[in-house]
């Protein structure tokens, strides 16, 4: 009549998580970086901006309808800052800029990290981590090691462990490769 062991478990979506941390110098890194990125794609992989002033657009053309604040005003003004006329078919893309460049890490855009490694007898070991996406940021100043950290933590779509790759040392050699070259060969 029945078990009083388990008969399953059940799970939910695997996660995937971690923290990224960088010693801050003189500017973000993360965004410097990504900003680099971002200002060579095209247009549509770019972050697009809304440039309503909040407190003129907004604020003031609610008070001066005649129905004032309230949601149906809101509903209404919304609609007008971001579209055409009531009655038109086409969408009134002024108020968008092409190029918004990220004040924080959270909206940026997924990215990819590789992370390679290699010790003095050239080996060397590789793992990937994709679609990263930053949710909290924070930074730290240390007085006892003189130190400004950025930490991020995150969140991916997918990992690929850590793994070895080719050596970088030719077999029966006791040196190193000699030539950009034949170090190119030896990669691909």
């Amino acid at each position: 009549m029945g078990s009083p062991d388990a008969r399953s478990f059940s799970r939910g979506k695997r996660g995937i998580s971690g923290s990224l941390v960088f010693t801050q110098f003189d500017r973000d890194a993360l965004l410097s970086e990504m900003e680099k990125t971002y200002s060579g794609a095209p247009a549509m992989q770019t972050f697009q901006q809304y440039k309503a002033n909040m407190d003129d657009d907004l604020i003031f053309g609610l008070k001066n309808t005649e129905r004032g604040y309230g949601i149906s005003a809101w509903d209404d003004e919304m609609t007008r800052l971001g579209y055409a006329k009531t009655g038109a078919n086409t969408f009134d893309d002024s108020n968008l800029t092409g190029f918004y460049v990220p004040e924080y890490a959270d909206q940026l855009m997924p990215f990819n990290i590789t992370i390679t490694g290699a010790n003095e007898y050239g080996q060397r070991m590789g793992m990937e981590i994709y679609g990263i996406q930053v949710l909290n940021e924070g930074s730290g100043f240390s007085v006892d090691d003189v130190i400004t950290a950025k930490a991020y933590t995150f969140v991916a779509r997918k990992l690929k462990g850590v793994r070895p790759k080719d050596n970088l040392r030719n077999e029966g050699s006791d040196g190193m490769i000699s030539t950009v070259g034949d170090l190119f060969r030896t990669v691909l």
